[in-house]
């Protein structure tokens, strides 16, 4: 089933159309964001789901008294993923052997640091 357009992005890499969205609450507010990509093509594929090793956005409330705690959260989990990330993802992906226009299971990918800030 292709993703859906409701809550995705597209992008292309290499004339290449893919779809991706974010997602990462685990319910308890407190997880890894993940990226989901897939190929912008008829049939079932395999979809590449990147795991960012960042945590999910903080909640600055719970260091409101706190303000050196509140800047060292803000240093080390602020990152946002751009196009230019996922772009960076899709083609790590791609040197790694995902083959995004095949079916198959969903391709696991573990950013580093620097893949989370696109710096490949």
């Amino acid at each position: 089933m292709a993703m859906p357009k409701k809550g995705s992005r597209s992008i292309a890499v290499d004339e290449m159309p893919y779809r991706f969205r974010i997602s990462g609450d685990n319910g308890r507010g407190i997880a890894n964001l993940k990226v989901a990509v897939e190929a912008v093509a008829d049939g079932n594929l395999t979809t590449l789901v990147v795991d960012t090793s960042v945590l999910t956005p903080i909640d600055i409330w719970l260091y409101i008294n706190n303000p050196e705690e509140k800047k060292k959260a803000l240093e080390t989990r602020t990152v946002y993923i751009t196009t230019a990330v996922v772009e960076a993802y899709i083609r790590q992906a791609l040197a790694k052997g995902w083959k995004p226009t095949e079916k198959g299971k969903p391709f696991a990918l573990v950013a580093d640091a620097a893949m989370a800030t696109g710096k490949t």
